[in-house]
């Protein structure tokens, strides 16, 4: 488990898509199977209880456009993520290597998508073990109708409008105890992936949540770019990443209270100065 608590990790550093690719981008180093990459700083204690001394990332598959949404299948040992462009989910195993898992992913409508980027984003699982998708092209969070060692793209809809406006395109999402599902909704799914495309219906890009019953309630639309998402242990506030060049803040949204707190950049950034 802990290699693949460093698979998750390296995904998070290195693929996350935050603006499209601009000409005075440094070109990246070229990494073949089987290279070890990069190096882990720990700026809390706690991570040794589930991270080796000495882990490191070890590169497992080459040759996409651009990796998202990594999900572990535990009973299948199986590793599973979105290539956002190519509207492809992949799997790796220790056996086979890299082969696609499910395709299409995220449009599956006849006709060509104008996005560049139409494809499946952050995948989960329910409390049933069902594949919840993230597709950036339908604009929909979705559950997959076959089974995880059947993968097939027969969907059923959970979320695709709030309050007859289309949503944008949702990116990442996560589940709690209660079956609850979170979910941001930046526009990077769409054709210029700004605020201002034709495309776009709803006048900000929110974190919603999927309550029990089925219902998309709004938690938030103050925050610029919400992308990453995820529950702290209790499950009371949520941790979701602003992928905002201008913002590049960390935000809790506290739960119980209905609530923003952005402090918690200040005890991070205190965290990594006193470590430097």
């Amino acid at each position: 488990m802990q290699q693949f608590l460093m698979i998750g990790l390296f995904f998070l550093l290195f693929s996350c898509k935050e603006s499209p690719k601009q000409d005075n981008q440094p070109v990246l180093p070229v990494y073949k199977v089987g290279d070890m990459i990069g190096q882990l700083e720990k700026y809390e204690a706690g991570l040794d209880s589930i991270l080796s001394l000495g882990a490191e990332a070890e590169v497992l598959a080459t040759g996409f456009d651009w990796s998202e949404g990594p999900l572990w299948l535990e009973d299948l040992q199986t590793l599973i993520f979105s290539d956002v462009p190519r509207n492809k989910i992949y799997q790796w195993t220790a056996l086979k290597g890299a082969q696609v898992y499910l395709e299409p992913s995220g449009y599956t409508k006849e006709m060509p998508s104008d996005s560049g980027e139409s494809g499946s984003n952050g995948l989960t699982l329910d409390t049933d073990g069902n594949l919840l998708i993230c597709q950036h092209g339908n604009r929909s969070v979705v559950r997959m109708e076959s089974g995880l060692d059947k993968a097939s793209p027969i969907f059923k809809v959970l979320a695709k409008d709030y309050k007859g406006k289309r949503l944008n395109s949702p990116n990442d999402l996560v589940v709690n105890g209660d079956g609850e599902i979170f979910f941001t909704d930046p526009p990077y799914g769409l054709p210029s992936q700004s605020d201002q495309d034709p495309a776009k219906e709803l006048a900000w890009n929110g974190i919603y949540k999927i309550n029990k019953n089925g219902n998309l309630i709004l938690l938030t639309d103050s925050i610029s770019r919400p992308n990453g998402i995820s529950l702290f242990p209790g499950e009371k506030q949520l941790l979701v990443a602003n992928s905002d060049a201008t913002k590049p803040n960390w935000y809790l949204w506290d739960i119980i209270n209905q609530s923003i707190n952005q402090s918690i950049n200040q005890s991070i950034n205190q965290s990594i100065n006193s470590n430097n």
